[in-house]
């Protein structure tokens, strides 16, 4: 049995509906928000092991969101423009939310019949 695109971490945040992408904030001042984003991401991982940011600009070209796995580290990224919000040339950040927990993200995957893959092609 294969693991579905949510289990992978893949992009399932992202709705698509013809040519036009959408993303719902579901913890945003307006719950359940959708912003329209330009559908091809702006950066992505080009490798499996990553912590995955992906970055999508809003189709108005008022903001940039980035998606990544946290580090689980007590000071994150997020920390760091909030202590930079007033110094020129760094980025204003407007808003942050957890989209999945390890835990919940985990949850009723079974690991202990797991087998080893060889990938090498």
């Amino acid at each position: 049995m294969l693991m579905s695109d949510e289990e992978l971490g893949l992009d399932s945040f992202v709705r698509y509906v013809g040519k036009h992408a959408y993303i719902t904030i579901p913890d945003g001042v307006k719950p359940g928000e959708q912003i329209e984003i330009v559908p091809e991401p702006v950066a992505r991982p080009v490798m499996i092991y990553s912590r995955g940011n992906t970055c999508y600009q809003t189709t108005d070209g008022e903001y940039l969101i980035k998606f990544s796995w946290g580090t689980g580290t007590k000071r994150s990224e997020i920390d760091a423009l909030r202590l930079a919000k007033e110094i020129p040339g760094v980025i204003n950040f407007e808003r942050s939310g957890h989209l999945y927990k390890i835990e919940t993200h985990r949850k009723d995957i079974d690991f202990s019949s797991g087998e080893r893959w060889d990938m090498r092609v």
